[in-house]
């Protein structure tokens, strides 16, 4: 598989349907949901062989804002962060700003859970454009998740499980 040597914590990519994904990288797609796919995430760690990322998925609503989705639950809605230029949460006023003023395609909320290990590989740039979160709403996400960086022993582990399943490293 090819490394991830191009993105960096804190950038916004993109999940391909899962018909786009090339035909050598199925078998590491397989265990993706399939709502998943044709969706941003935002890369919380990259291991450090550049083969795995730990991402959130995102979702736009299909164009809701999350007030209009989730009218009556504060609790689901606490399970979304909007991204400017979306809203501010209803309910504790968060909104994560991209570097350098990037606006994202559409209204966005970074779904909080479950975070997903998938081979990096599979992620693409969003849209064509380079999109991070800026630092200090990084460093808001990750304290609003509980994000601490995986220990060695799971980075030792993930690296052994991949050389088991034939990739190269």
């Amino acid at each position: 598989m090819r490394p991830l040597l191009f993105y960096n914590v804190a950038t916004i990519v993109w999940l391909p349907a899962k018909n786009e994904i090339p035909a050598e990288y199925m078998q590491a797609a397989s265990g993706i949901d399939h709502g998943c796919f044709d969706h941003p995430a935002i890369i919380l760690w990259i291991d450090p062989t550049g083969t795995e990322a730990m991402i959130l998925m995102m979702t736009s609503f299909g164009g809701q804002d999350l007030q209009r989705r989730h009218p009556n639950s504060d609790r689901m809605r606490s399970h979304y962060l909007p991204v400017h230029p979306s809203s501010p949460h209803p309910d504790n006023g968060s909104l994560l700003y991209l570097r350098e003023d990037a606006l994202l395609s559409r209204n966005s909320y970074i779904i909080t859970a479950p975070r997903r290990t998938i081979k990096a590989a599979l992620l693409r740039p969003y849209k064509g454009q380079t999109c991070v979160l800026r630092a200090d709403p990084f460093d808001k996400l990750k304290e609003y998740i509980n994000f601490r960086v995986p220990p060695a022993s799971f980075i030792s582990n993930a690296v052994c499980q991949l050389c088991l399943v034939g990739f190269d490293l």
